[in-house]
């Protein structure tokens, strides 16, 4: 029955998660066709700048809240930091934007990915409880319905207005319709914040190694963008990051497949049953690093014509740099799915020294290779990061093995 759940789990996750991917990726396309690199590459710098800042407040509360398997914290608990951590996070991007030297375009769209991280970073608390739960058919449904919506409204936005702020915009309402419509009145039987300033503290210290790797990984992501909008300009970073995200789209299948395993994950370390979770954990990391080599084999094969069908001749004309991008999306994924299993075993403070060292290589990787090979560079930069948080996070988890078993955890609430 446990294992049937499990199934069902993860095919609701993955069937969800790759739906919303697909989204994404259409976003991009619409972005690709309807306007130009430039337009591209301002988003994904918006996102770059964002992004970190409100990985860092999130915590990963999220990863907290899964395998909270005793309830030591309430949903209100865990809502209440949450928005007063996402506050933080968008008055620090405000606090960017006035001190950066960017141009007046880019600054309006870096507040417009802003907004729209704000409030999918309260969302991503419901999602939280959902998943406890084993609700993913739940969660599921929220993304199918926040993906395609944001797709035609970004379209419509950006074939109007020609501007990467206005598509960032739309998003962010159709994000924030979905949440006050849809999430927020029936994710959970009672959305209350509850204000709790000494629970917030406790899971403020607990949960910020955990905010700190997240933005690390963030930051480690981002890294070779970086470099190649500050060397390459714009145009460049546009196509790189069209480019980037094909490797991103099967990282979100696999991020949905780890989510949904989380919290089983986390009972069979929890309970002692470790032959089980080594099991899982590598068949899942075979599985995914099978997935990242597979489209290497699909670009080599037909890549030129699929690329310029895609997003454009321009794009197209860099196949080599997808294939080297692939090869880093197969290595990162593996490396993703170690990522869960020291989650699930609650390594929180030891992923903290794992992803500074690999953010120290990525920005030395970037740094010699990007202005050396240009769009290569930075994907060799992402091969190199990517295999050393693999090597360095299955060390960790090599040693967490031998820890004794917690204690006997009472199944996981699932509502009917």
């Amino acid at each position: 029955m446990q294992t049937r759940r499990w199934l069902n789990n993860s095919a609701w996750s993955v069937a969800g998660n790759s739906f919303y991917a697909f989204c994404q990726w259409a976003l991009l396309m619409v972005l690709a066709k309807a306007g130009n690199p430039h337009l591209v590459g301002q988003f994904a710098m918006g996102l770059a700048v964002s992004a970190p800042l409100f990985l860092f407040a999130n915590l990963q509360i999220r990863a907290i809240q899964s395998t909270d398997l005793s309830g030591e914290y309430s949903f209100g608990e865990y809502l209440g930091l949450r928005l007063l951590t996402t506050l933080a996070a968008l008055l620090a991007v405000c606090g960017i934007v006035a001190a950066a030297g960017y141009e007046m375009d880019l600054k309006r769209v870096i507040l417009a990915v802003g907004v729209f991280k704000a409030v999918e970073a309260v969302s991503d608390v419901f999602h939280g409880d959902l998943q406890r739960r084993e609700r993913m058919d739940s969660v599921a449904r929220y993304l199918a319905v926040k993906g395609s919506v944001s797709v035609i409204a970004v379209g419509i936005a950006v074939k109007l207005s020609g501007s990467a702020f206005a598509g960032s915009l739309a998003m962010a309402a159709v994000f924030a319709a979905v949440l006050v419509f849809g999430e927020s009145r029936f994710a959970v039987a009672s959305a209350r914040v509850r204000w709790n300033w000494q629970a917030f503290r406790r899971l403020a210290v607990l949960a910020f190694p955990l905010g700190l790797v997240m933005m690390l990984i963030s930051v480690t992501t981002n890294m070779p963008r970086y470099f190649v909008e500050g060397r390459l300009g714009s145009n460049a970073l546009g196509v790189f990051a069209a480019l980037t995200y094909l490797s991103v789209a099967g990282s979100t299948v696999v991020n949905a497949a780890g989510l949904a395993a989380t919290p089983r994950l986390a009972w069979l370390y929890a309970s002692g049953e470790r032959p089980a979770f080594v099991r899982k954990l590598l068949w899942m990391s075979v599985l995914a690093a099978l997935a990242g080599i597979g489209a290497m084999g699909i670009l080599a094969l037909g890549g030129k014509p699929l690329l310029t069908l895609i997003y454009g001749s321009v794009y197209a004309a860099n196949l080599d740099v997808a294939i080297w991008i692939m090869a880093a999306g197969a290595l990162s994924y593996a490396a993703s799915v170690v990522g869960f299993g020291l989650t699930a075993a609650r390594c929180f403070r030891e992923q903290l020294p794992l992803f500074a060292i690999v953010t120290v290589i990525a920005a030395c990787a970037s740094y010699l290779l990007v202005p050396r090979y240009g769009l290569a560079g930075a994907a060799f930069a992402q091969i190199a990061a990517a295999a050393a948080q693999l090597l360095y996070g299955a060390a960790i988890l090599a040693s967490a093995l031998k820890r004794p078993a917690f204690f006997a955890v009472a199944p996981v609430e699932v509502a009917a």
